[in-house]
């Protein structure tokens, strides 16, 4: 740990990647560690709202809107299957598995390359690789400029780009024709991103990612073998041992009557249980049983002491981390938040160096083709091109445990200190606007059919 980052890491980033990807398949607290950080940073998918910035564009709010609206239209027809460069995800199955490989490997890698499809209006694909394919050409030693398969001005360190094999390092059957492609990270005529390196970066000058498991792998591999160890010594006493006693202390086992085993004759050898059976001893035996006192009244409160621990070093609270809410509702709550503060950073971080310049790829796409109108954005000055770019990604909601309590509370802050759009997708997800409107046709075509919508006033009065 003396030397740089990359001294400390490259040589052990393979075996961390091997321990962590077999206790995410094999331990059920590592699965559930990362399962639970997919869930609730990714969910179902993370919902992209425009947000224009009006300030900076000389629109009217109408005009703004209708630029908003065709947008977010395009974007939903970019982002099914046919963005995936192998046909086979969405945007969102995407985004949790590539959030998924930098979890459980250190880090991930996306390629934007441009693919004509027919019938496909946009060129523009999304090609996930895991971290193994990076690497330096024919496993050669790092250098001032390639480091762990990432190049970099060796005079600033400024990033330029990556080094790809065109198969996984583990691939006997095509090792010794392993080739390597170098990606630029940035087009060279128009800068714009081409190569996205997702990794959680924690020293100055680290090159690659490592597993965020990596602090709680020994204690998680130890805690499997307890575990598996208590678990046989349980099913062991649950089959009711016994041994017999003689005053000659002979370990010959002679023939005995039959019992009610099925199928037991009084040639048979060997003692065996049976349900109900009455064993006849001979003279001078006697029966003794082995209690191993399984199970273990002391293994529950030392394995959970550990996984407190554990729960510490990744972020994620004791009680979110079993899914057990057995105190009060203050200290559930209490969890739940600084739960959903961690969720909430690593989404917005995801957000930024995944979503982000991928959307970013699309409307400049968009806007090339002619399928969005955007005045002014092909003067090419950054402060409106990123004015029209800008937008908010809405993931999970935080969840309710009090869902009265928490509306009231919603209801306060939105009245004072927050937004409608902001409480909603804390508390529900999903757009404020377009429930909003939602909600307006329903009690629309609820005076159509000569109903009588419930009154604004009503319902917010009895959230009190």
């Amino acid at each position: 740990y003396r030397g740089d980052a990359d001294s400390a890491l490259l040589s052990d980033l393979p075996t961390l990647r091997d321990y962590s990807r077999e206790l995410e398949r094999n331990h059920p607290i590592a699965a559930g560690i990362s399962n639970t950080k997919v869930t609730n940073v990714v969910g179902t998918g993370l919902i992209m709202t425009p947000e224009i910035d009006r300030d900076v564009i000389s629109l009217t709010d109408d005009q703004t809107d209708a630029i908003e609206q065709r947008i977010a239209a395009e974007w939903s027809l970019f982002t099914t299957h046919e963005c995936d460069i192998e046909r086979a995800s969405n945007f969102d199955e995407l985004c949790a598995v590539a959030y998924r490989s930098v979890h459980r490997d250190g880090d991930a890698f996306a390629l934007l390359p441009s693919v004509e499809r027919p019938g496909s209006p946009y060129s523009t694909r999304v090609q996930l690789l895991e971290g193994d394919r990076i690497s330096n050409p024919y496993w050669s030693a790092d250098t001032a400029s390639i480091s762990g398969g990432v190049q970099r001005n060796p005079v600033n360190g400024e990033l330029q780009g990556y080094h790809i094999s065109d198969t996984h390092p583990h691939d006997v059957a095509r090792r010794g024709l392993t080739k390597w492609d170098y990606f630029p990270a940035f087009g060279e005529r128009t800068g714009i991103r081409m190569a996205l390196h997702l990794m959680k970066k924690t020293r100055i000058g680290q090159s690659r990612g490592e597993p965020s498991l990596a602090p709680v792998i020994e204690p998680l591999r130890m805690l499997s073998k307890l575990t598996e160890a208590e678990l046989m010594a349980s099913v062991i006493s649950s089959m009711f041992t016994v041994f017999v006693k003689t005053e000659l202390g002979d370990d010959t086992l002679g023939s005995f009557e039959p019992t009610a085993e099925s199928g037991g004759s009084s040639s048979d050898e060997s003692y065996k249980m049976a349900a109900g059976a009455i064993v006849g001893l001979a003279e001078g035996e006697s029966i003794e049983s082995a209690n191993p006192n399984r199970p273990n009244v002391a293994f529950e409160p030392f394995v959970l002491a550990i996984l407190r621990q554990i729960g510490m070093a990744v972020e994620i609270p004791f009680e979110v981390l079993l899914k057990s809410f057995n105190s009060s509702y203050s200290a559930s709550r209490a969890a739940m938040l600084e739960a959903y503060r961690f969720f909430v950073s690593e989404r917005q971080w995801l957000c930024q160096d995944f979503c982000q310049p991928i959307y970013d790829r699309f409307f400049f796409e968009a806007v090339a083709r002619g399928r969005i109108a955007a005045p002014g954005f092909e003067l090419g000055d950054p402060l409106v091109m990123r004015a029209y770019t800008r937008a908010r990604w809405i993931g999970p909601p935080r969840g309710m445990i009090d869902e009265n309590k928490e509306v009231q509370a919603a209801t306060a802050r939105a009245a004072a200190f927050t937004t409608y759009e902001e409480e909603t997708a804390s508390l529900v997800g999903g757009s404020w606007r377009r429930k909003l409107k939602q909600r307006a046709k329903e009690r629309d075509l609820m005076r159509e059919l000569g109903m009588t919508p419930p009154d604004e006033d009503d319902v917010h009065d009895a959230t009190r």
